[in-house]
């Protein structure tokens, strides 16, 4: 299971603070036989929604670029059906 980045715990009381619960961290999700782990669960019981959040951090990395593209891909592999 991955490490929280620093970033984790102040997406999360963000969240918190516009009215989502958290219900669950590093959530494991299976994709083609391949496990995945996801940042934060969390739901607004207001609106009945249920979101995925994934946290990452660009600023200190070899390169912000490869990061973005890495955090895109990942993006776009969670939304593959």
């Amino acid at each position: 299971m991955p490490a929280k980045n620093r970033h984790h715990d102040v997406v999360a009381r963000a969240l918190i603070k516009d009215g989502w619960v958290i219900t669950d961290e590093q959530v494991k999700v299976v994709v083609d036989e391949r496990s995945l782990y996801i940042d934060l669960e969390a739901t607004k019981e207001s609106t009945g929604l249920i979101i995925l959040v994934e946290v990452k951090e660009l600023d200190k990395v070899d390169s912000p670029i490869e990061a973005l593209a890495n955090a895109v891909g990942k993006y776009l592999l969670y939304r593959t059906p």
